[in-house]
């Protein structure tokens, strides 16, 4: 397991981090306060990406019913 609580909220610091730097780094950006718009993007963008390694890191998930509108 590569990611626990402590792992998931070290990542999303970072990310939000990341984040923020490049929201307010854009030339029409007018609001420096961007933290309450960005976090729960990002955290939702974080748990995502940690969730998707650790499913790809123990097996491949397969499809059981296949539909023709659905993607994996």
């Amino acid at each position: 397991m590569k990611y626990n609580n402590k792992g998931i909220e070290a990542e999303f610091e970072k990310n939000f981090k990341e984040a923020k730097q490049a929201l307010t780094s854009l030339s029409f950006c007018q609001t420096l306060e961007v933290d309450k718009l960005l976090k729960g993007w990002v955290f939702e963008q974080t748990v995502a990406k940690c969730l998707q390694e650790e499913l790809s890191n123990i097996s491949k998930i397969e499809q059981q019913y296949k539909f023709s509108s659905f993607e994996i």
